[in-house]
């Protein structure tokens, strides 16, 4: 059974991964081809689960050559008529900003992982 779900974190996505998912990158190389980014409200399906350095990671599917790694905590699940309803605004929803296009680094995502790690 596929569990959808919506992205209510976007500091909770890893856009920096090494994930190569059926030929596609799962980081910010990939989605800047589309000018995507993974912004709250964007819907997906989860395809899997890996493990990292904070824990276990979501491997999310928000489009067809869009793989989103995001921790548990950035996403809650969702009725499958909310995600039909709403997959086709996803482009729009992730538009990516020219700050996160031209960012070497997620600054939202930086400072998240510093918080897990001091304990914040």
């Amino acid at each position: 059974m596929e569990t959808f779900v919506e992205i209510t974190n976007s500091a909770k996505v890893r856009s920096n991964t090494n994930l190569v998912i059926s030929g596609i990158q799962a980081n910010m190389n990939t989605w800047k081809q589309y000018s995507f980014y993974p912004n709250k409200g964007v819907v997906g399906v989860i395809i899997g689960e890996a493990q990292c350095c904070e824990g276990s990671i979501l491997i999310v599917r928000c489009g067809d050559k869009i793989i989103v790694p995001v921790l548990p905590e950035g996403v809650h699940e969702i009725t499958y008529s909310e995600y039909t309803s709403r997959y086709p605004q996803n482009m729009q929803v992730g538009k990516a900003s020219s700050q996160q296009m031209n960012s070497v680094f997620d600054v939202d995502e930086m400072m998240d992982s510093f918080g897990k790690m001091f304990g914040f």
